[in-house]
């Protein structure tokens, strides 16, 4: 028998979403909201049909039981606790008997009780002890907004905690009604929700079991699921002061480092104004590596690096706006759709995603995702080709492997060490606790998975840090890159049928699995899965097994995403096979820019029709959408490309080509990593539920972007450059920048200290011949650091990797 208040929540919420009083009579209520979570696994083992038989169950249910329950009860019930005396007339008498028959052995609920009995006296001395009165108002009760899907109720959780009385402190309680939900991705609560304020001496059995006993008067026993009486962290585990002294280590060298670049900047200036010849020791000569080490992580360089809006000649100018603009993609899609798990009123975004097509952008924000992977094989073809040129075929697998292992995983480390550790003192609120414990459960015990970079195979479900799942793919198409490229190189047709012979086995792969497991497209998929009805007849004890994760889920495993980064490969090495000087008649611009438009826009607002309605498509449609969509969009993507690189974008070109975009497209990387941190944290700590509306939405993607990047920004200068410029240190026939940009700079301090020193002594014969020398050492160093930024194009895809060139401009 399903509970009464479950009844109550299938009514208000489940009859609003498209469907009438009558619940769901038609078979087109499959209503909800997407979200990033990747379990077409779970929606895939429910038929339509058990799926509609289920909720018609449910109706059923209600309809012969809802005279059974009236949701004025409860709200009477919780009234009890609020007000001032009045609460303490009707609660006293019910806690003294609630004492009278809680056995002796029972010392915690004998306790918690006679706390609540010193709260209730103590509001009768209301003008000198107002915590009485807070505790009590903090309690949570029923609101407006039901039928638009408002049901948790969480009260006021910073009043609760801030009462404190001279015997009694209140702590924050919350107690789950009806169905319990489980929170199956982000951690927040889905049920019905009730917030609480009791005594701090009071266990979550003691609450469980006041509550409990409070209810059964009131007929509502049954429907009590659970409490949690969330604690804000103050002790230090051992993953804790690990991340701790590691951030004190990163802080040191980034201290010492900055230090001595300013050290040495103002000692040579000094010099330069008091004629003092002060010679400092070069940090580009071999035998001062500690010296290069240091330079490494000086925010001052690392900055005016990051900053730096000069571009390398070869480069791809159009890259950097496509890598920003893609990335404020990514941004978006989240930004509207994580907030989901806690909102007030979730009845509104289907209605909003019914009447307004604008909104499929963001329904199919996952196609932001295969532009990165476009731009990865584009830049592993394009550089990697030029390398082989000039290498004369010769390159070092294994030293391709390690560089770009190193090149990726610091930040990804640290990153993955601070949301176990230090992200949970980042905030408090009612849902805080429970989320920080939840990303701390998930990545516990799988961490490994991520930094070994196969978290998208195994295990079957693997939820830490999980937008990774893209880095994962990345790394395993880069395993396979430098055969590919081998192929191209040495037996072109045979390089580029092996590049299409895998575009087309993944398109058929997706296209069989899709009909095997009936499978939706992703956008229609996370619709369901987020639906109310979904969350009655989600089963939160069901399993999957490895095959079934590889019979079902097309979205995080290689074999289904791989075809655009065969595509990126291709279109890379046709830029390179070019010279990027493609020549094509007027009518073929014409022809392909309509082409990859009409391509494009068919891919993304496509499935409006089926989402207005929250219906099913039909499993071979859904089939070929699967199979096809996104190498579709990855073919319109690298015609965007190759147009603008030969020539013909037009305003398209000038606009991506814009210098503003260098700095940003350089964070791009760290923004995808941190994005989602900042998001859940906004949404984590709030003290009520995220309320949807458009204007909330937007003000939270700006918010997001502008945080995202500002803390991007601290994460590139403080870990990623200051490792990646350590690995050019450590690895030097990668790129020479950083050591021939110091090597300038210190020759050119030299310079001037010697024509001080010069015009001091008034020696003219030795100035001129020393002032010559100098001049034929930097013509010559000059001379060495153009033949070094042209090798840094031809080289860098062996240092940096493919997230490097799909991320970041450097």
């Amino acid at each position: 028998m399903v509970t009464c208040l479950e009844f109550v929540a299938v009514f208000c919420l489940w009859s609003v979403y498209t469907c009438n009083a009558d619940l769901c009579a038609e078979d087109n209520c499959l209503d909800g909201v997407m979200v990033e979570s990747g379990l077409d696994v779970r929606i895939s083992k429910y038929s339509r049909r058990n799926f509609i038989e289920k909720i018609k169950d449910i109706k059923t249910n209600f309809k012969q039981n809802r005279d059974d329950f009236r949701l004025e009860k409860l709200e009477k019930f919780i009234n009890q606790f609020r007000g001032s005396q009045s609460a303490g007339r009707n609660l006293q008498p019910l806690f003294k008997q609630l004492l009278e028959k809680t056995p002796e052995s029972n010392a915690s609920l004998q306790q918690c009780i006679k706390n609540w009995l010193i709260v209730l006296d103590d509001l009768k001395l209301f003008n000198n002890l107002t915590y009485s009165a807070h505790m009590l108002d903090a309690w949570g009760r029923p609101e407006s907004g039901i039928l638009e899907g408002n049901v948790r109720w969480p009260g006021s959780y910073y009043e609760c905690w801030q009462a404190n009385g001279p015997k009694v402190s209140g702590k924050w309680c919350q107690a789950y009604l009806g169905k319990l939900q489980v929170p199956y991705n982000q951690g927040f609560p889905l049920s019905i929700s009730w917030g609480t304020c009791f005594p701090k001496s009071c266990s979550e059995e003691d609450v469980y079991a006041i509550i409990s006993k409070l209810l059964a008067g009131n007929r509502l026993e049954t429907l009590l699921q659970q409490v949690s009486c969330p604690v804000p962290f103050s002790d230090l585990t051992t993953t804790d002061i690990i991340a701790i002294v590691i951030t004190v280590v990163l802080s040191t060298l980034i201290l010492v480092g900055s230090s001595y670049e300013i050290y040495k900047r103002y000692s040579v200036n000094t010099s330069s104004r008091t004629g003092t010849h002060f010679k400092t020791k070069e940090c580009s000569q071999p035998t001062s590596k500690l010296c290069q080490l240091a330079l490494c992580f000086s925010v001052v360089s690392n900055t005016e690096k990051l900053l730096d809006t000069s571009r390398s000649p070869g480069v791809l100018p159009v890259l950097d706006g496509v890598r920003f603009l893609s990335t404020t993609w990514v941004v978006l899609g989240h930004a509207f759709f994580l907030p989901m798990y806690a909102l007030d009123n979730p009845a509104v975004v289907n209605q909003f995603v019914k009447n307004n097509p604008s909104f499929m952008p963001i329904m199919n924000g996952t196609f932001s995702v295969d532009t990165f992977f476009l731009l990865s094989g584009l830049l592993v073809a394009y550089l990697g080709m030029k390398h082989l040129v000039k290498a004369k075929g010769k390159i070092n697998i294994l030293l391709m492997y390690l560089q770009r292992y190193l090149r990726l995983t610091p930040l990804y480390a640290y990153l993955i060490l601070f949301s176990l550790s230090l992200y949970k003192y980042c905030g408090d609120g009612p849902y805080w606790v429970k989320f920080a414990n939840r990303v701390y459960d998930q990545c516990d015990d799988l961490w490994y998975s991520n930094l070994l970079y196969f978290n998208n195979l195994y295990p079957e479900i693997n939820m830490c840090y999980s937008w990774s799942w893209y880095l994962a793919n990345d790394m395993q198409f880069y395993l396979l890159s430098p055969f590919l490229l081998i192929l191209l190189y040495r037996w072109p047709k045979i390089g580029m049928s092996s590049l299409v012979t895998i575009l087309l086995g993944s398109v058929i792969t997706t296209g069989v699995l899709s009909i095997h497991s009936s499978l939706q497209p992703f956008a229609v998929t996370q619709a369901i899965i987020t639906s109310i009805g979904y969350r009655f007849i989600f089963n939160p004890n069901d399993t999957t097994t490895i095959e079934e994760k590889y019979l079902f889920d097309i979205y995080t495993t290689p074999w289904s995403r791989i075809s655009v980064y065969i595509i990126g490969m291709m279109t890379g090495y046709t830029l390179f096979v070019t010279n990027q000087k493609i020549k094509m008649h007027k009518a073929v611009v014409i022809v392909g820019w309509i082409t990859a438009s009409v391509i494009a826009l068919s891919v993304i607002y496509g499935l409006y029709e089926p989402l207005k309605d929250f219906d099913l498509m039909d499993e071979n449609l859904a089939a070929f959408y699967n199979a096809v969509s996104r190498p579709a969009f990855g073919f319109s993507v690298a015609w965007l490309i190759i147009a603008c690189v030969s020539g013909y974008g037009g305003p398209i070109t000038t606009f991506l080509n814009w210098k503003v975009f260098i700095p940003l497209s350089r964070l791009t990387y760290s923004v995808y990593l941190i994005h989602l941190l900042v998001m859940q944290w906004f949404v984590a700590t709030k003290e009520e539920p995220f309320h949807f509306s458009l204007q909330n939405n937007v003000y939270l993607y700006l918010g997001t972007l502008i945080l995202t990047f500002g803390w991007s920004f601290v994460a590139s200068v403080a870990i990623e450059w200051p490792f990646m410029r350590v690995l050019k240190v450590l690895f030097p026939t990668g790129p020479k920048e950083t050591r021939t940009a110091d090597n300038n700079r210190n020759h050119m301090d030299s310079n001037k200290e010697n024509i001080t020193q010069v015009k001091k002594n008034g020696n003219l014969r030795q100035s001129i011949e020393e002032i010559s020398m100098e001049a034929q050492s930097d013509k010559s160093r000059s001379r060495e650091k153009n033949i070094s930024l042209q090798a840094q194009d031809e080289k860098s895809f062996k240092l940096n990797g493919t997230v490097n060139g799909s991320f970041k401009s450097e």
